[in-house]
């Protein structure tokens, strides 16, 4: 739910479309020591400890931006957190050059901003979670040249504090997306870039576990809602232009137990595969999952009114019409037609009565503290209202609709005890307890997010670390 795009330039934080320089090819070799991260900014509160660009990464213009999706799906996770280390992906976005498609991944100290390492890596991808205390990416060594797409990839655990590999293994294959959980890697693959899906699981050491292919299966041309039209490719650092099918809104997410149950989605399909042995458990039409800790609820999407529950094993138990779920990383929270919140029976499907007041623009969001886990609904179009919902039950605790527009823009999280919000021109931070407003900074149009134990303000052309105590 972006609304803006921003910009953190020198030593202040800007409401701008981007203050990048004229591009032109400046690669670097891996792993290097970059240049050292701009100096820390003043700020009339001192909310911003340190500012590090993009362009201070390379040591010379090239025209690069941060990436805010590192592993290929959908998700802006922006920045990798590793303890002491942050993870940063960059990359010259939209070319047309074949030598564009280099991809370079960064590890910037956390409590200074400073550039541990940095390495290019051709369109590489890499998983938002650790493996064993390493990071997994998966780089190109070939590329297509028919398609343009990566053919041939290395496959990397690396030591997140000085960015050398700890062990590498070369596979053939078509990756759109990476994952790890439950101990497995997983890829998802577009083979020969036709309208297939294919998940491949790898060991911790690299081995290949399980290949489990889709072709041909009922449900799978889901994934392809609009296969006829021109796409890009899922990385936005790519070389050329591929106008045939392309999988779309990729997701990859571990739910269940110890997160043994694989959700892999795109367009308006998902396979829930069990991760250990890569059997396929379902293939429902799902565009979202939610996980309310006994089961999965699917919402079908589109003008489709429908929600249905499947048990971890794959198999359906329930469904509910003229509802659907509006959970973006949430436990499961339904909404009728009307906007109006609504419970839904787990062991019959019924659909209850409504709670609190209607709401026009809803997503959900599950945050936690180390206290409490928190879900909070986005209730306005304008980005103005927010609601907190009971932690065991379908309720309204409190509801605001007076904030600034755009604080609800990005989602909402907890740190130290409080809600923040981060969107418009300011950073607020809420009462859990009331929705009041406790605390306001200028931060103009930054986006923030959680890293670690720490809070980043990112956009595509710099980093900085906030500190919200």
């Amino acid at each position: 739910m972006r609304g803006l795009t921003v910009a953190l330039c020198g030593a202040a934080l800007l409401l701008t479309a981007g203050c990048a320089p004229d591009p032109e090819p400046g690669p670097s070799p891996a792993p290097s020591s970059p240049a050292p991260s701009s100096p820390a900014p003043s700020s009339d509160d001192g909310l911003v400890t340190w500012v590090t660009e993009v362009e201070a990464l390379y040591g010379e213009p090239t025209g690069a931006e941060l990436l805010a999706s590192v592993d290929g799906t959908g998700e802006e996770t922006w920045l990798i957190g590793t303890g002491d280390t942050w993870i940063a992906l960059t990359g010259v976005t939209g070319a047309d050059e074949p030598a564009a498609a280099a991809v370079h991944v960064h590890g910037l100290q956390a409590g200074s901003g400073a550039a541990l390492w940095s390495r290019e890596l051709d369109g590489a991808l890499c998983a938002d979670q650790l493996l064993g205390g390493s990071l997994f990416c998966a780089s190109v060594v070939e590329f297509d040249t028919g398609t343009g797409e990566g053919s041939r990839w290395r496959l990397h655990l690396i030591d997140p504090e000085t960015g050398e590999d700890r062990a590498t293994a070369e596979i053939d294959g078509w990756v759109s997306a990476v994952h790890v959980t439950a101990g497995t890697i997983v890829l998802l693959e577009q083979p020969e870039m036709e309208e297939s899906v294919r998940l491949r699981g790898f060991a911790p050491d690299l081995t290949e576990a399980w290949t489990l292919d889709l072709a041909g299966r009922d449900g799978v041309s889901r994934f392809f809602p609009s296969a006829d039209d021109s796409r890009s490719s899922p990385s936005p650092v790519r070389p050329t232009r591929w106008t045939g099918p392309m999988l779309e809104r990729i997701s990859l997410d571990g739910f269940g137990p110890d997160g043994g149950v694989l959700a892999a989605g795109a367009g308006a399909g998902a396979a829930l595969v069990d991760v250990t042995s890569g059997d396929l458990l379902a293939l429902p039409a799902c565009v979202t999952l939610a996980d309310d800790g006994e089961r999965l609820w699917c919402n079908r999407g589109g003008r489709h009114f429908e929600v249905s529950s499947w048990t971890y094993a794959g198999e359906r138990e329930v469904q509910a019409e003229h509802v659907e779920m509006i959970s973006a990383r949430a436990r499961p929270v339904f909404a009728d037609r009307d906007g109006h919140l609504v419970t839904v029976d787990a062991e019959t499907g019924e659909v209850g009565p409504a709670y609190g007041e209607p709401v026009d623009s809803a997503w959900a969001y599950t945050t936690a503290s180390d206290r409490e886990t928190y879900t909070l609904v986005t209730t306005a179009f304008d980005g103005s209202g927010l609601a907190l919902l009971g932690p065991d039950a379908d309720e309204v605790v409190w509801r605001t609709d007076d904030l600034p527009e755009l604080s609800t823009a990005f989602p909402p999280y907890v740190h130290d005890g409080r809600i923040v919000l981060g969107g418009g021109e300011d950073l607020l931070l809420l009462s859990p307890e009331t929705g009041e407003v406790v605390e306001s900074h200028q931060v103009p149009a930054a986006q923030t997010l959680p890293v670690g134990d720490g809070i980043a303000g990112v956009s595509s052309y710099a980093v900085a670390a906030l500190d919200l105590r």
